[in-house]
């Protein structure tokens, strides 16, 4: 079932890759997109106790405009789950 979203409606894919990240590594500005670096923690190959690495796992490339609105909807959806989006200076 499609569900509307700004006017257009939302199929599911259930093939679509989940990218599962523990990091915004980085995010740049380039030719009018916002780029984010998405990584995950990893353990490197070896005897244990292995070494943990940060292995980027993608990147996201929106417009402004879709960069601002999922600024916004996650800083929402952090507050109404009780989270302070925004930490605090000490």
């Amino acid at each position: 079932m499609a569900k509307d979203f700004a006017g257009l409606a939302v199929v599911a894919a259930p093939f679509s890759p989940d990218v599962i990240a523990d990091e915004a590594l980085g995010f740049e500005f380039v030719n009018g997109t916002v780029r984010i670096t998405f990584a995950t923690v990893k353990m490197i190959d070896g005897a244990p106790p292995s070494d943990l690495q940060l292995v980027v796992v993608g990147r996201l490339i929106l417009g402004v405009q879709g960069a601002k609105n999922l600024a916004a909807g996650l800083y929402d959806y952090l507050e109404k789950q009780g989270h302070n989006p925004v930490q605090k200076p000490d």
